[in-house]
């Protein structure tokens, strides 16, 4: 899992991913602002998307005043609860 959050100040950011092991590839489960998250009229909108990542992939993120963004990392063909992702 990896976590990134804001304070009262929207920012840019580009999470890079070299930490992750050699030429491994991953799934990304990636929950994050919305275009239209705003701090005062709309603070619960999420967007959740998977993507496919590697130690090479540079993640543009957008956060919104008081925003985050929480990732889910796992191999990809790891078993969870027995069932194949």
């Amino acid at each position: 899992y990896w976590g990134v959050i804001s304070d009262e100040n929207s920012r840019s950011l580009k999470l890079k991913f070299s930490f992750l092991e050699g030429s491994k590839k991953y799934e990304a489960e990636v929950y994050q602002d919305n275009a239209d998250t705003d701090l005062r009229s709309n603070p619960g909108s999420i967007k959740i998307s998977r993507i496919f990542v590697d130690k090479s992939t540079v993640l543009p993120v957008e956060l919104a005043q008081s925003g985050g963004i929480a990732i889910r990392i796992r191999p990809v063909g790891k078993e969870v609860a027995g069932k194949p992702h």
